[in-house]
């Protein structure tokens, strides 16, 4: 969806099994950090899901928006929203007392989950 409307359907037909390896969820319940660059139109769940219908995407991989820092609420919440038809990817800072693969919130434990160190 774009402020002008929705968009056509593309030309070429989507591969089976076809998967978006890179996408955010931007909620306005959310809000960014302090100065982060943040896109003026939210995309929410359901505006991804009717993307995700236009292009024929079955699998997605969430990946979390460094607008939000290390609050994952928008990121877990959208995995919970996808379900099982999603992967998640996030760039955690380091915690002294959290192992790089120690995701144990509800949301991502049964998802194909990967945590790694924010870059220096």
């Amino acid at each position: 969806m774009t402020e002008s409307g929705p968009l056509p359907k593309p030309r070429l037909p989507t591969p089976p099994g076809a998967c978006d390896t890179h996408m955010h969820i931007y909620h306005p319940e959310y809000a960014p950090l302090p100065g982060a660059n943040f896109p003026a139109l939210p995309a929410t769940v359901e505006d991804y899901r009717k993307l995700r219908a236009r292009l024929g995407l079955t699998r997605s991989v969430v990946v979390q928006p460094t607008a939000y820092g290390a609050d994952h609420r928008c990121t877990l919440m959208a995995m919970q929203a996808l379900a099982t038809r999603a992967a998640w990817r996030s760039c955690c800072p380091p915690i002294p007392t959290r192992k790089s693969n120690d995701c144990t919130n509800s949301a991502c434990a049964d998802s194909d989950t990967t945590c790694c160190p924010a870059a220096a």
